[in-house]
């Protein structure tokens, strides 16, 4: 991927069509399977964000709201431009040190063996602010203080030693070690997933600007009428559906059957722009409601996705409920035409033997009266 050329592209039909290559080919190197929906605005964002991880010491910031697409479009980026992606399963108990031993680790990896990786980090995965003072120092010189104790310094040295050949290696130790910080700055690349809602985002540029400095910024922007309808369109034919889990708005994952592969193109189009429409309208009473009551709420792409799977979810269910129906209908009918054909059967047997049981009367009827008579 890194020698892919970087060309302008002459045709934006083949754009699509190309990063779906990319896509198949991280769905079958990655187990968290991805299957996006490539339309205009997610074609720009990966584009951004590509040239920026091709450039070294390339970092981005993404700023939208949650579901859409930010840390989806980022993990397949990465993969176009060949870069390893790092996130953490941040938790509540996931503290200072296991943000410092994260860090080592990507260090290491990018200082000492070359490696080239993206650092992949969330707004919500940061339980400390003292994590944006490490960004911090990452962005403005590439080095965090104390990261490294003197062993730890001396055994990247050494490491050093081994893996940089003799002649572009320094001969004193702080040489080195500066060699090793700026190989690590060249190869780590920060993409940094922020939400603009509410002060923590303000606050948090206003106390580092080293965020909107040494960042280039990308706003994702509400989806438009277009790709509302592509997705709508795609996960009620039954071609996508959002999994539990990672919800990025881009993303709607793991391929499955049709629920009703038996609805026409028409009827599915009118559904797919009857949810378009219900999204839109939600959003305009959201921002009725926020003027009336100065309380803010936001539609997210999440949201629409919600709803369609939703609608999906009462789709298989009425689906399922009225085969249920149907099979017990059709056991009953089942049953009743074996009831009928045994009843024939029994009609068919007592008229055989109807005239032997009418014979049989006759004769007990006559033995009835010669056994009177000689009692007489």
């Amino acid at each position: 991927a890194n020698e892919a050329p970087y060309a302008l592209v002459q045709d934006n039909t083949r754009l699509p069509k190309l990063l779906s290559t990319y896509l198949e080919s991280y769905n079958m190197s990655n187990q968290n399977v991805m299957n996006l929906v490539f339309f205009q605005d997610a074609i720009d964002h990966v584009s951004r964000l590509c040239r920026v991880l091709r450039t070294p010491s390339g970092n981005a910031m993404l700023v939208g709201l949650g579901g859409s697409g930010k840390q989806s479009l980022s993990r397949l980026s990465a993969f176009i431009v060949g870069l390893q992606c790092h996130e953490v399963e941040a938790a509540k108990s996931y503290s200072m040190v296991e943000f410092r031993e994260d860090l080592k680790k990507l260090y290491m990896a990018a200082g000492v063996d070359n490696i080239a990786s993206v650092f992949l980090f969330n707004d919500s995965q940061i339980t400390d602010e003292s994590f944006l003072e490490d960004f911090s120092c990452i962005l403005n010189t590439g080095e965090v203080p104390n990261l490294f104790t003197m062993e730890e310094q001396e055994q990247l040295c050494s490491d050093m030693k081994h893996t940089t050949p003799s002649s572009h290696l320094p001969a004193s130790h702080d040489a080195i070690f500066k060699l090793f910080l700026k190989k690590a700055r060249s190869n780590l690349h920060l993409v940094l997933c922020m939400s603009p809602v509410g002060d923590p985002f303000r606050t948090r540029c206003r106390h580092f600007p080293s965020l909107i400095n040494c960042c280039t910024i990308d706003w994702y922007l509400p989806w438009p009428q277009e790709a509302l309808l592509d997705v709508a369109l795609r996960t009620i034919s039954g071609e996508l559906i959002d999994p539990q889990g990672e919800n990025d708005g881009h993303t709607l994952q793991n391929l499955v059957k049709p629920v009703m592969p038996e609805l026409d193109v028409e009827t599915m189009q009118s559904i797919a722009q009857l949810c378009v429409s219900i999204h839109g309208m939600v959003g305009n009473l959201t921002e009725d409601y926020s003027s009336e009551t100065k309380r803010r709420i936001y539609v997210t792409p999440k949201s629409f996705l919600d709803l369609l799977h939703l609608y999906r979810y009462l789709l298989k269910r009425e689906k399922a409920q009225l085969l249920d129906r149907r099979d017990k209908f059709s056991t009953g009918l089942t049953k009743m035409s074996e009831i009928t054909v045994v009843i024939e059967s029994s009609k068919r047997e007592l008229d055989l033997l109807r005239p032997v049981l009418e014979e049989k009367v006759r004769n007990t009827q006559a033995l009835l009266l010669e056994v009177t008579r000689d009692t007489d």
